[in-house]
């Protein structure tokens, strides 16, 4: 529906429409800002990189794009694809009341690992990052996600263009989230424990990963929060609501498998 409204209503508007980096999944190769080039038997040519998404939500995301990027080329119309990353952080400069805070998802299944390692750690609770740890993402914080989405309003895409930026601004396994939220654990007199359990997902636990950020550098953008500052900032609002973060103590911790329910092979014999 908002494709058609801006073909029939407003061409020229700038369309910044949030994608993820979900979207990529973990290729074994360096991830290009939304385009790569290819030489095959001999002919090459410029196109989109493949998707490989981990889950029926990036998947959905998938799909957006294509809609996006196909209906941009037809109707010649200006988009931007923000491939983002995982946000963390609950404040920006403008938030100074505690009614303005944002939403804070820590629970098994839609909150982030960072986040559902605070709370952990504040409910005396094992850090529980899944299976081997070496899950890694591409972080951003709040904070400089509004930086980066205000550099893509400034500078709009041509008409005809469909552009993508990859908005994270570094990359973190999950182990190294666990080594640094157990840390400033510490510095809050608390003795937080990392445990291991088998992941209930499906997903490589130990993987190559490369994506490139090039785009949103070249307008200008620049890192403001440090990973650990902001960590610090969310312990220190988190533990004036422990009371409710009691009260979802058992969404917690791993209960969702993923592979429930998969058909089992046919015999064959």
């Amino acid at each position: 529906h908002l494709l058609y409204a801006l073909r029939d209503r407003c061409p020229d508007s700038h369309l910044v429409k949030m994608g993820t980096m979900g979207e990529y999944g973990t290729p074994d190769v360096e991830i290009p800002e939304g385009f790569f080039e290819i030489e095959y038997r001999g002919r090459r040519d410029t196109l989109p990189f493949p998707r490989n998404a981990g889950s029926w939500y990036h998947w959905s995301k998938v799909f957006d794009s294509g809609d996006v990027m196909y209906a941009t080329r037809i109707w010649n119309l200006r988009s931007t694809d923000v491939m983002q990353g995982v946000i963390y952080g609950i404040r920006t400069p403008e938030i100074t009341h505690d009614r303005l805070l944002t939403r804070f998802d820590f629970d098994e299944t839609w909150g982030t690992a960072l986040n559902r390692f605070i709370v952990q750690a504040i409910l005396g609770l094992p850090i529980t990052p899944y299976g081997k740890g070496g899950q890694t993402r591409g972080f951003i914080a709040l904070e400089d996600s509004m930086q980066s989405l205000l550099l893509a309003l400034a500078h709009p895409a041509r008409a005809g263009e469909y552009r993508v930026f990859n908005q994270f601004d570094a990359a973190y396994s999950v182990n190294q989230l666990a080594e640094t939220v157990a840390g400033i654990a510490r510095e809050f007199g608390l003795s937080p424990t990392i445990e291991h359990p088998p992941d209930p997902r499906v997903e490589a636990e130990e993987h190559f990963y490369q994506p490139r950020h090039d785009h949103l550098a070249a307008l200008g953008y620049r890192r403001s929060r440090e990973l650990g500052d902001v960590v610090r900032e969310i312990f220190r609002d988190l533990t004036r609501f422990r009371r409710r973060l009691e009260a979802k103590r058992a969404q917690v911790l791993p209960r969702t498998q993923w592979r429930a329910g998969a058909a089992t092979a046919p015999r064959t014999e």
